[in-house]
């Protein structure tokens, strides 16, 4: 059974909140996917861009900076980290798409 929007919204502040207490401090949050197209099955993940200039910029060390703070978090969140200026620079696919069908969670 796929999880309700409020829970998903209370798993992300709190691994926004612990990330804030380690410095890094998120400028804007936006769920995509099946989530926040409102058709999740029980076997959807729950993806997540977090944007944040206290990323680097590599995927890789991004998400290893922030592994501690996942495992403490519901675990089919899954965090795509971005940079403010890259995602908004990025016109990828991907990054198009996110901001075409994502959607914003206030901090």
């Amino acid at each position: 059974m796929p999880y309700s929007k409020d829970y998903i919204k209370q798993e992300i502040r709190k691994l926004v909140s612990m990330l804030e207490k380690d410095n890094i401090l998120v400028q804007k949050i936006i769920l995509f996917g099946s989530y926040a197209n409102d058709n999740p099955t029980e076997w959807s993940d729950v993806d997540v861009a977090l944007i944040s200039d206290d990323f680097c910029g590599i995927r890789f060390y991004d998400i290893e900076k922030i592994a501690p703070y996942l495992i403490q978090v519901e675990p089919s969140i899954e965090v795509h980290p971005y940079r403010t200026d890259e995602f908004d620079e990025d016109k990828s696919f991907f990054v198009h798409e996110i901001l075409k069908n994502g959607m914003e969670i206030e901090i």
